[in-house]
């Protein structure tokens, strides 16, 4: 897979904005490239910290079943 064949399948419409990051998120094309491709920086979703997930994990065993 190359940077011209993501550009072209974006552009025809046979792929998404969440394919194009995911090819990102594979080192298959940079944050630069998906910016070509889509227009849009690339922002990355982050996780909360782990003390914070850890909190709400604990607070979903303790809800009722």
């Amino acid at each position: 897979m190359s940077f011209e064949r993501i550009q072209y399948y974006y552009e025809a419409g046979l792929w998404s904005k969440p394919m194009v990051k995911m090819a990102v998120r594979k080192g298959v094309i940079t944050r630069e490239q998906y910016r070509d491709i889509t227009g849009e920086d690339y922002r990355a979703q982050t996780l909360a910290p782990p003390a914070e997930r850890a909190r709400s994990k604990s607070r979903r065993s303790d809800r009722p079943k």
